[in-house]
Order: C-alpha cells, then structure tokens, then sequence
C-alpha cells in the first residue's frame, strides 16, 4: 500500500529524476526555439537589407531611363523642330521670289512671323 501512495522507498528518487528530464527537455527546447527565432529574425532583416537596395537600384535604374527616354523625345521634337523651319524658309523664300509685286524682305518677315517662336533668343534657328 505504501507503493501506491508513492511513499515506497526509491519511488520519489524517479519522479524526481523524471522531473529533472523533463525540466532539461525543456530547457534544451527552449534554447532551440530561442536560436530558431533569433536565426530567422536575423534571415529577415537581411532579406529586407535586400528588398530595400533591389527597390533602390530598380528606382535609379528607372529614373535613368526616363531621363534618357526625355532626352530622346527632345532631340527628336528638336530635329523635327528644326525640319519644320528649314521648310518654312523655303516656302518663304519661294513666296518673296515668285511674286515681284512683293515688297524686298516679304519672306524674311513672313519667316520671323510664323516661324519666330520656333528659334531662339535673338531669332536664331535651334538657340
């Protein structure tokens, strides 16, 4: 009867032995989790270091290719600009020339007229 209320000698050294093994599971699991989870918060915030500097270098990456596109665009509206002046004084020229009933310089006005703000400062194509 003694065995069965755990009073028997030798019983109380096991349950304390089982103790002592559960209380070091514990510990041991306690450790791991702690490791895994410092393991994983150190994974993440490399992997944000990562995401953050992809997302810099994408951003300048884009950056420079609307500036180079806006570039682009530019010179092409400036030759074209400059196709579109080239034209005009002709057609002015021809108007000055094919009419002599037309004042001296009548192309020369017409051009500054139409084309004026098409040139630059001081009248000059492509200033």
């Amino acid at each position: 009867m003694s065995e069965a209320s755990g009073s028997a000698p030798g019983a109380g050294d096991t349950s304390i032995d089982a103790l002592r093994q559960l209380k070091a599971a514990e510990t041991s699991w306690s450790e791991k989790l702690a490791k895994a989870k410092a393991d994983a918060e150190a994974e993440l915030t490399a992997l944000k270091a990562a995401a953050d500097a992809a997302y810099a270098k994408a951003k300048e990456l884009a950056e420079k290719a609307r500036s180079d596109r806006v570039q682009e665009a530019k010179f092409k509206a400036d030759v074209e600009a400059e196709s579109v002046v080239r034209d005009g004084e002709k057609e002015a020229a021809g108007l000055s020339s094919s009419d002599p009933s037309r004042e001296p310089g009548f192309g020369a006005k017409v051009v500054d007229a139409v084309l004026g703000p098409f040139r630059g400062p001081g009248g000059k194509k492509g200033a």
